[in-house]
């Protein structure tokens, strides 16, 4: 079972930061006569928006004729024809390429059987591929991103922790670049102790500066407090805060109030079985404790993930529910009033198991959240669930995606749709890639993105850039160096959005 203290701790991510991908969904159409050439495949399918740097298409679809095997192979339009994929009995195909510039592309698929014949050329499916700058960011040790936020001058803030080589203590790591990517600064702060300590949340505060929550270990190997750091605009300390509560975990999530204080949203391991509640707490602008709130104090694990404000001054928490086994949990979406006092909550729970990471207001009133849905043990998919202002299920869309996936956060853009990141398959050999969709107002894919192909890469966080074009921020573990590296990708405009 997922906990807080387990889902701190960074996963390791890894990549080629240059190498671009595609896949294509094919069908074959089956003639079950072993001799003869087989049928021209169906036209590919799939993406019609392609990034420099990045891999699209996500599905990839093969009918096999009966008795044979085949092997597939893409011309990508660019000159380049593919290597023949691996002879295959099974239904998905995937392929890989790089396109080494911006411009439109006809690609077109081609089938090999058993007995060697060669099938003709698939119709064209056009690609049209725009640029993207890939920028990594780190110094001495690991550093890997938790949470990013826009910034008042375009550019974005970013927080996680920083670990150094050899050394079993990781401290809070923050990075600000302007609106091209330059780093304006990094800092580095210890927990209040001699334990280790990490950032998970951070937004820009009224004057310019900011507040990281996140937790922070009196000693090594303790339970975590909630950790909060006060900076003014150039990343220096204004004050911090340590919160122990028996047993706490730290804060997930940090929002500033209208008061000047903060809202910060955590989970508190209270019970006496070692099982977690939800953990909601209020501070004054100085960081010292209001109130604190503990939701659904039950026999069971919940974690809070995500806090925002309403319009009258109260919030909306989002939450999981773990059963005991830790094979079946629920999302939770509760609505408080200014105090912390529950008014209605709402559980989603359709699947074998789902979560959600982020909850974000939409202009209707309501509520977009971002996560994953597991049907069964083997697979899962990016989960997004829209609600009205009082909670109310509107729509859910499964992005229906094969292997390992998960989606970090969505973003309202302003005709209405949504900006996703998260992580995907790889489709190259990898485990995991940097994952950016694009959706329209009811949550159908328009196009998406996935920038990896070697180890790990993720993201936490996506974003529609000033001027043009989309911010995608996460982290990656380049296979020719031994440390995690913050990775920002800025996209031109796609051509069709």
């Amino acid at each position: 079972m997922p906990t807080p203290e387990g889902r701190r701790r960074r996963a390791r991510f890894s990549l080629k930061p240059a190498l671009a991908t595609m896949t294509l969904s094919v069908v074959l159409l089956s003639t079950g006569c072993w001799h003869r050439a087989p049928d021209t495949p169906a036209t590919p399918w799939g993406t019609l928006v392609g990034f420099v740097g990045g891999a699209s298409v996500l599905t990839s679809l093969v009918a096999i004729p009966d008795l044979d095997s085949v092997v597939v192979r893409f011309d990508w339009g660019d000159g380049v024809i593919s290597e023949w994929s691996p002879w295959t009995w099974r239904d998905t195909v995937r392929l890989g390429h790089q396109w080494a510039a911006p411009g439109s592309y006809e690609v077109r698929a081609q089938v090999k059987s058993g007995s060697g014949r060669t099938s003709a050329w698939s119709g064209a499916h056009q690609v049209v591929v725009t640029g993207a700058q890939i920028r990594s960011y780190g110094g001495a040790g690991s550093q890997f991103a938790q949470s990013a936020a826009l910034t008042d001058d375009g550019g974005l803030i970013v927080v996680g922790a920083t670990e150094r080589a050899g050394s079993p203590i990781d401290s809070v790591w923050l990075l600000r670049t302007n609106g091209s990517g330059d780093t304006l600064w990094t800092r580095t702060f210890g927990a209040h102790g001699s334990g280790s300590a990490a950032g998970s949340s951070v937004v820009q505060t009224r004057g310019g500066g900011f507040i990281v929550a996140g937790w922070g270990e009196r000693y090594l190997n303790s339970e975590g407090d909630l950790l909060l750091i006060k900076t003014d605009a150039n990343g220096d300390t204004v004050w911090t805060r340590q919160l122990d509560l028996a047993r706490s975990q730290g804060g997930a999530c940090i929002r500033q109030t209208a008061d000047n204080g903060y809202i910060i949203v955590g989970t508190a391991r209270t019970q006496g079985n070692g099982n977690g509640d939800i953990w909601l707490v209020k501070t004054n602008e100085n960081g010292d404790t209001s109130w604190t709130r503990t939701l659904f104090s039950t026999m069971s694990q919940e974690d809070g993930q995500a806090v925002e404000l309403t319009g009258d001054g109260g919030y909306v928490v989002l939450g999981t529910s773990w059963d005991q086994s830790g094979m079946h949990s629920a999302i939770l979406l509760t609505r408080t009033d200014a105090s912390g006092n529950e008014i209605w909550t709402r559980t989603f729970d359709n699947d074998y198991r789902e979560w959600a990471n982020s909850v974000r207001p939409t202009a209707d009133g309501g509520y977009i959240l971002a996560g994953n849905a597991e049907p069964s043990i083997y697979e899962g998919g990016p989960l997004l669930l829209k609600t009205d202002a009082e909670g109310n299920l509107v729509w859910q869309k499964k992005l229906n995606r094969t292997g390992a996936w998960l989606a970090h956060s969505a973003e309202p853009l302003a005709d209405g749709g949504y900006v996703v990141a998260g992580y995907s398959a790889s489709y190259i050999g990898g485990e995991t890639d940097a994952w950016l969709a694009r959706t329209d107002a009811t949550g159908e894919v328009l196009w998406d993105a996935a920038f990896g192909g070697v180890s790990h890469s993720n993201a936490v966080a996506a974003f529609s850039a000033p001027g043009g074009g989309y911010l995608l921020a996460g982290s990656t573990y380049p296979d020719s160096a031994e440390a995690t590296d913050i990775w920002v990708i800025k996209t031109d405009l796609p051509a069709v959005r």
